[in-house]
This record gives structure tokens, sequence and C-alpha cells, in this order.
């Protein structure tokens, strides 16, 4: 028993201690003491094709307010043939959208009743740093169904003009 109290219990309380302080620094340096996958799963919304005549752009839907506030910015690039259909669903709405937090240069096509109505083409970002009150505000001259965001000269590539029809699958 005095081998054990003079050699063993030092050595498990020895243990105990280096693993009980490894543990609270992990917790202080913000990590986990059990490994975990900490991998962020990005986040993946519906997508829809949006046909205008030939030409077929894979849009993700921006479909609750969230999304629709959110919109393409931070985003540093946008796919080729790619865009983002913002569903405003009352008829009667006449949205305003802004480039807050836009790093990428777009064209906004707005659609009422399966026609495009009014395309706002080559819409900059602005500077780094603008105030909110600042940004420039974009809406259609009536109201609209969808607004679809494509990258900046998308349109003209395109031949997109406006009273052109849209299908979405």
């Amino acid at each position: 028993m005095d081998s054990f109290k003079k050699v063993i219990l030092p050595i498990l309380l020895t243990i105990i201690f280096i693993t009980v302080s490894g543990i609270f620094y992990r917790k202080n340096q913000g990590l986990s003491p059990l490994p975990i996958n900490s991998t962020k799963t990005p986040i993946v919304r519906e997508t829809k094709t949006v046909k205008i005549g030939d030409t077929k752009v894979t849009a993700e839907i921006a479909q609750t307010d969230t999304e629709r506030q959110k919109g393409l910015s931070g985003r540093s690039s946008l796919d080729k043939d790619t865009g983002m259909l913002f569903v405003i669903g009352n008829n009667k709405a006449t949205p305003t959208f802004w480039m807050k937090d836009m790093k990428i240069a777009i064209d906004i096509i707005w659609i009422k009743d399966g026609k495009i109505i009014q395309i706002d083409k080559d819409i900059e970002p602005p500077a780094v740093g603008t105030p909110d009150k600042n940004l420039k505000l974009y809406s259609p001259k009536t109201a609209v169904d969808y607004v679809l965001e494509v990258n900046s000269g998308y349109s003209d590539l395109h031949n997109i003009k406006v009273g052109d029809a849209i299908i979405t699958e």
C-alpha cells in the first residue's frame, strides 16, 4: 500500500491534472475537448432553370425575406449562365434593390406575367465603405412577380430584351 501511495497515486494525479488542464485550455481556445466534424456545410438553395429564348440560366431561388435581403451580397463571383431569381409573389409589389455588400457587377431583369418588363444593365458594386444612405436604389417602373440577377453584360451578350418571354422549369 505504501508503494501505491508513493508511486502510483502521484502518477495518476499527474495524469488527471494534465487531462483536466488540457480540457480547460482547449475550451479557452474555443476548441472542443472531443474531436468533432468542424467542416461547415454550405447553404444549398433550390435552383430552377430560367429560359429566355434559347438562353438558359441556372438560378438560385431567393423566396424568403432573409434570402431576398442577402441576395448575392458578399459573393466575389457568379458562374457563367447562373444567377439568382427573387420570388416577389405579390403581383402589386414594386420591390427596391440596392447593392449593399455587393462585390460583383450585375444586370437586374424585372419580370411580370412571364415577360421581361425592364432591364437595369451593368450595375456596378458600390465603393467599399459606402454608407447605406448613399447607396443607389433600383426599382421597376411597375409591379413585378420575379427579379432575375445575372452577371453584368449577360443581357447584351445573349440579346435579352424587354418583352422577351421567361419560362421557369
